[in-house]
């Protein structure tokens, strides 16, 4: 998915998300955020790349500032 497109998408999985409950938002961020988080623990055992960096470089850039953006990884 282009980022584009992972905004659109997020933007639609926040504006549900607003509607749930606290303990279900936070699970679902749960289940949304966690294969970023186990991906970023991967990425950090690899050598150096520029494949590495543009991948932690998205991740983190797209979770930063209250901003999550949600792309799989193909």
């Amino acid at each position: 998915m282009k980022l584009g497109e992972c905004v659109r998408l997020m933007y639609t999985v926040g504006r549900v998300l607003a509607v749930l409950p606290v303990d279900n938002i936070m699970n679902y961020l749960n289940q949304l955020l966690m294969p970023y988080v186990e991906e970023l623990q991967y990425l950090v055992t690899l050598e150096a790349s520029k494949v590495a960096l543009s991948f932690t470089h998205f991740i983190l850039g797209s979770l930063s500032e209250q901003k999550v953006y949600i792309c799989p990884q193909t």
